[in-house]
């Protein structure tokens, strides 16, 4: 195969990979994705606050208020999390995104 062939195929893949992530459909999916993963951490957290530190009915409710108003800065509010985390390891010295080896990625 020769390098023009090469070059052509890899533009090839590269434009199908671009079509294929503006598609509204991908873009659903990835949502479900998103949603699925916070859902679980969601989880994950009401677990061990119920284990280790004995919250009941009330105090859940009141973390999943919290949640679901935090969900709302993410559509609104793309530097949020980078903000909180920066304000989290000022007040605390943890930076929790680096401990979890989470890269929030800016879409420009």
């Amino acid at each position: 195969m020769s390098w023009a062939d090469k070059a052509h195929k890899k533009y090839q893949v590269e434009k199908l990979v671009k079509e294929v992530l503006r598609n509204p459909e991908y873009k659903k999916m990835q949502q479900q994705e998103d949603l699925k993963c916070f859902s679980c951490m969601a989880l994950i957290s009401v677990d061990f606050m119920m284990r280790k530190h004995n919250y009941g009915k009330k105090r859940i409710k009141e973390y999943l208020a919290f949640l679901e108003k935090c969900m709302g800065y993410v559509m609104e509010d793309e530097e949020y999390f980078k903000l909180l985390n920066e304000e989290i390891e000022r007040d605390t010295g943890i930076n929790v995104l680096r401990e979890l080896d989470i890269e929030i990625k800016d879409d420009n």
